[in-house]
């Protein structure tokens, strides 16, 4: 049997997160490239965020997270199909 990602995720987060439902932006390849994204879940070291297809998107990235006009380095811990598992990359510095 194979271990879930999700799960193992979840289960080793130290902070509880967030529900949310804002409006993202993945930003990747200098700033050329975007994948529109939502945020369904956030703390101050990660988020869940959906999209339509998971495909293309790069293992490190730039956030902008729309309604707060915040920009954060992230890196994914797990993908699917159409979510990411991601961890902001300057969390608890």
């Amino acid at each position: 049997m194979t271990a879930d990602p999700k799960r193992n995720a979840s289960q080793n987060r130290n902070e509880p997160r967030r529900r949310t439902y804002l409006g993202g932006q993945i930003i990747f390849n200098g700033g050329k490239s975007t994948i529109e994204c939502l945020l369904r879940n956030l703390s101050d070291r990660g988020t869940l965020l959906t999209m339509t297809s998971t495909i293309g998107v790069p293992n490190s990235f730039t956030l902008h997270i729309k309604q707060r006009d915040e920009r954060l380095p992230a890196t994914v811990i797990w993908r699917d199909q159409t979510s990411l598992g991601v961890a902001f990359d300057d969390a608890g510095g």
